[in-house]
């Protein structure tokens, strides 16, 4: 489990008779970042019944943060099911993508994202090199809030 910093506030809103649209909106911060960019969005189900979203974002070059790699936003959905958003608060946090010895990963541009079995599947869709990194759930640790501020 990942212990959640922060929160995005769920809405409704009708766009024509018969249609509406439901979704959050990130905290004020994350909502109006220019250093990171959101890209791939998949789902994911605890053993416990726990619902999570991960949304990846890439570092901007443009603001100074390629060299920070990528991060993925964890977002807790709940367990009910029940597909109410209006009014309702997603506990999430972000993570940062790391290779084995704890770097970031410069320059990579996490453009799609994907769990399966365990994992997190991170497409690299740079310019000339696209690739797969896969990154275990079961390999997650806490950054201190200083180094997670300075990160983030």
């Amino acid at each position: 489990e990942i212990a959640m910093n922060r929160a995005a506030k769920g809405f409704r809103k009708q766009l024509i008779p018969g249609i509406a649209s439901s979704g959050f909106f990130w905290d004020d911060g994350d909502s109006a970042t220019r250093k990171w960019r959101p890209q791939g969005v998949t789902t994911v189900k605890s053993s416990a019944g726990r619902r999570y979203l991960a949304v990846s974002w890439y570092g901007r070059r443009d603001e100074g943060y390629a060299a920070r790699g990528a991060r993925v936003s964890v977002v807790e959905m709940g367990s009910d099911g029940d597909g109410e958003f209006q009014n309702k608060t997603f506990p999430y946090r972000h993570t940062l993508l790391v290779d084995k010895e704890f770097c970031t990963l410069p320059n990579i541009h996490a453009g799609g994202i994907e769990y399966w079995n365990g994992s997190l599947h991170v497409v690299d869709s740079r310019r000339s090199r696209f690739s797969i990194i896969s990154f275990s759930l079961n390999e997650v640790y806490e950054l201190g809030p200083n180094l997670s501020n300075a990160m983030f």
